[in-house]
């Protein structure tokens, strides 16, 4: 048996992500980490709690932060074993709420430090370096960076379900305040919504309304989308959407829907992605894009078009500028009453989601986002108790409510304060808070803050 494998969970906290999440979503971050082990001589296997104790490297993959509640309630049963817990990923954002849980934290891009963290593991020896955590020397008063690529990974990968994959871009050439893709990930590549590949077995299609500027032709504008097309919005009003530095006007948004009224040849379903609950977010936000949709997009004799609004409540991602700022504790699933349709007319209709996160799921998340020491215990009970999971979201957010420090989580923290302080990005963060201050008061008294350059 070989001594590196990494470990496939039976289940995830996303059921999105099936059980068989490997061939479900390809999982290609990690594959390319098995592609630079593999390339270094290493041989790697895939395991699971049944054997996961006759390896002496497991590898963990957290993709999202709510991924540790599933992955703790399958760790606290493995068995005894002398092997070395490595987490890494995207959702690996904060380790002091999950220290037990991992022996070994890579923060960041892991392509240049996973072969000689495994080398010395191997040697029963420790790899020191400003990205790499190993929970038993935790200390807030040192600085961790988050590892940076310098260039896309230059090797076709072969994904867990055969699929081949190329990396041609890392991060996002945008600077939304609240968004760990622009902040964590120096931008290299292409755009953020070409990462996709030619040769995988999907093209990233998530855009913006900034990608559509190229069609200045309504008709070639209307025929930009198709059924898995997602376009992100970002926010109820341009107001907000600007002082988070996504300027996304109105205007753009009017243009694009008209061109479908007048000119779409077939019925479709567009997916607009939407961030809820800012700071400073009011009724009147809200009542804007009622009006945007319903009163001014110009019709015509095109086929009918079904938008449906996907609203995620804002929660924000250390290392950002919006790290430090509050977080609205709201029930957007019964503010929103997720199912309603705003506006509809012979052209078109704009209907609310069903799969508006549910306030217990934001809790959760700032959970990890925002977590401490002090919640070690509480994430265990949280991740183990069946009963809680199968709970009702009602039930759930009593029972968090009971248990946690909800205002701890949800207030509005200093850059001396927030619990993630001890991560450093490449933007210091001092130049965070600078940028975090630009929009302190988000446009509220008048006047507009200055967009941010592409690159900063």
């Amino acid at each position: 048996m070989n001594d590196i494998a990494i470990y496939v969970q039976s289940e995830y906290n996303n059921k999105a992500y099936a059980v068989e999440s490997y061939e479900k979503r390809a999982w290609p971050g990690l594959e390319l980490i098995k592609d630079v082990i593999v390339r270094a001589g290493y041989e790697v296997d895939y395991c699971s709690s049944a054997n996961v104790h006759k390896y002496k490297i497991v590898l963990v993959s957290i993709t999202a932060p709510t991924d540790w509640y599933s992955f703790v309630n399958e760790r606290v049963v493995w068995a005894k074993g002398d092997y070395t817990i490595i987490a890494g990923g995207a959702g690996n954002m904060n380790v002091r709420p999950v220290l037990p849980f991992a022996d070994v934290f890579v923060i960041g891009r892991a392509e240049d430090l996973i072969i000689p963290l495994i080398d010395s593991t191997l040697k029963g020896d420790r790899y020191i370096h400003t990205s790499i955590i190993y929970s038993d020397e935790f200390d807030m008063g040192n600085k961790y960076t988050i590892q940076q690529a310098s260039e896309c990974y230059p090797y076709e990968v072969t994904l867990a379900n055969s699929k081949p994959w190329q990396e041609v871009a890392v991060g996002c050439q945008r600077k939304c305040l609240f968004c760990a893709y622009t902040w964590q990930r120096k931008h290299i590549g292409l755009k953020q919504s070409e990462s996709g590949s030619a040769k995988s077995m999907w093209v990233s299609r998530e855009y913006t309304f900034f990608d559509l500027e190229e069609y200045q032709d309504d008709k070639k504008l209307a025929n930009f989308w198709n059924s898995d097309t997602i376009l992100g919005m970002d926010g109820w009003p341009e107001r907000l959407r600007r002082a988070a530095n996504k300027p996304i006007t109105n205007d753009m948004i009017i243009r694009f829907m008209s061109a479908n009224a007048r000119y779409k040849e077939k019925k479709g379903l567009i997916k607009l992605y939407n961030i809820v609950g800012y700071p400073t977010e009011n009724d009147s936000d809200y009542e804007e894009f009622i009006d945007v949709v319903s009163n001014r997009v110009k019709v015509g004799e095109g086929s009918f078009v079904y938008y449906l609004i996907h609203n995620t409540p804002f929660a924000p991602m250390p290392a950002t500028p919006s790290a430090v700022w509050p977080v609205s504790y709201v029930d957007y699933r019964k503010k929103l009453k997720t199912g309603k349709t705003i506006y509809s007319c012979d052209h078109y209709s704009v209907t609310i989601s069903f799969s508006t996160q549910s306030l217990a799921t934001t809790t959760l998340w700032l959970l990890m986002l925002r977590g401490i020491e002090d919640d070690i215990d509480n994430v265990q009970r949280l991740s183990t108790s069946k009963k809680f999971l199968r709970s009702s979201s009602k039930i759930k957010q009593l029972t968090l409510e009971k248990y946690l420090d909800i205002d701890r989580l949800f207030r509005e923290y200093s850059w001396d304060d927030i619990p993630t302080r001890y991560l450093n990005t490449y933007i210091p963060n001092s130049g965070l808070a600078k940028l975090s201050n630009r929009s302190r008061y988000w446009n509220v008294t008048g006047g507009e803050p200055e967009l941010l350059d592409s690159v900063v």
